[in-house]
């Protein structure tokens, strides 16, 4: 347990996905292993992308911000529980440029092409923040182009083919399977970035304020809360 002064997580843009993967694993790895089965990390991530939706809807920008570093959290336990590689699927299908149309920033038109392209990008440019993250896909995808409405519509989307890719993996457990599932995991990832982007949220700070101490509701580290605690939140 954390019970000391001590934050256990690094804060606003010196914290990787590596570091805030790590974090989620050592807070709620275990208590997740123990209560909870993939559906239900779904479940949790889906509550608070839900809550973030109605904060949007009232115009709440600071509780939008809140509940989208949660809704990250329960994404980032989906991660750990399954063992997707998530930076390195992210920079297969974002090499800091839109896949699509090969440009650092896109360009793509509305009836632009259904498969992607395969592009090589020097490695170099991977982000190695959560914040790096996040200016990327702001570089590639500018706020600017595109509404609230359609990114918040976008990553709703997207929850919903990741859910669906574990479905299919299920059922056919080979290595394409699987592979779209880390596709569909990066698409999400994207989508994050990109709802961020559009409230012009400072996620990395977000998330960090949320788990600097551990756990967001009782501060420790592994997590103490009930299965009540939990669900009543």
């Amino acid at each position: 347990m954390n019970n000391t002064n001590q934050p256990i997580i690094n804060v606003g843009g010196t914290m990787s996905v590596t570091d805030a993967l790590r974090h989620n694993e050592e807070i709620y790895g275990l208590v997740n292993r123990r209560r909870l089965e993939l559906h239900d990390l779904q479940t949790h991530m889906g509550r608070f992308w839900g809550r973030c939706l109605k904060n949007i809807r009232k115009e709440d920008t600071a509780m939008a911000a809140k509940n989208l570093s949660l809704a990250l959290s329960w994404f980032f336990s989906i991660i750990n529980d399954q063992g997707i590689a998530l930076e390195e699927a992210t920079w297969l299908k974002f090499p800091a440029c839109c896949s699509y149309c090969d440009r650092g920033t896109c360009r793509c038109s509305p009836d632009r092409p259904t498969e992607r392209k395969e592009v090589a990008r020097d490695r170099r440019e991977k982000p190695r923040t959560l914040a790096g993250w996040q200016r990327l896909f702001a570089k590639v995808y500018p706020a600017r182009k595109r509404t609230l409405d359609s990114a918040t519509s976008h990553l709703t989307e997207e929850i919903e083919e990741f859910k669906e890719a574990f479905f299919q993996n299920r059922e056919l457990y080979t290595v394409e399977s699987w592979l779209k599932v880390e596709e569909e995991a990066a698409d999400v990832f994207s989508c994050i970035m990109g709802v961020a982007n559009s409230l012009s949220i400072d996620l990395a700070k977000e998330y960090s304020a949320s788990f600097f101490n551990g756990c967001h509701l009782c501060n420790d580290s592994p997590c103490q809360c009930s299965f009540h605690d939990l669900c009543s939140v």
